[in-house]
């Protein structure tokens, strides 16, 4: 191959490589008899006491509306122990795969159960 073409093309392989997004490192982080909650590790952002993150959960068996797992963003403040839905997709297949059976909307702030998947979530992103 002419070195004149490899070199010209080295700008639009090297683009092209950091355009890719960045795979999804979903840590478990609670379950229960009903679903496993998962939190992608690398999608975690910081703000203060705030953070932003993807969330995921699988069902142990389908839901009514035909939807067997959930990717939200969620936000949640790790000083007042809240959290809300930043919005989402409900999927047809486990982990966040097939097709998209429901838009999930954005959500008032709410206060975090105790001993809940939420709880997890939280200790898990604000220890980050």
């Amino acid at each position: 191959m002419n070195k004149r073409v490899l070199l010209a093309s080295l700008p639009l392989s090297l683009l092209l490589i950091a355009a890719q997004p960045a795979q999804a490192k979903w840590v478990r982080v609670a379950w229960t008899s009903g679903a496993t909650n998962y939190v992608d590790d690398a999608s975690i952002t910081r703000q203060e006491n705030l953070r932003k993150f993807a969330q995921l959960t699988d069902l142990k068996e389908m839901h009514e509306r035909k939807f067997i797992s959930l990717r939200t963003e969620l936000e949640t403040d790790c000083s007042s122990r809240k959290i809300r839905s930043l919005g989402g997709k409900a999927f047809s297949q486990p982990m966040a795969a097939g097709e998209v059976v429901l838009e999930i909307p954005t959500s008032d702030w709410v206060d975090i159960p105790v001993q809940s998947a939420a709880e997890a979530q939280m200790k898990f992103v604000c220890e980050r």
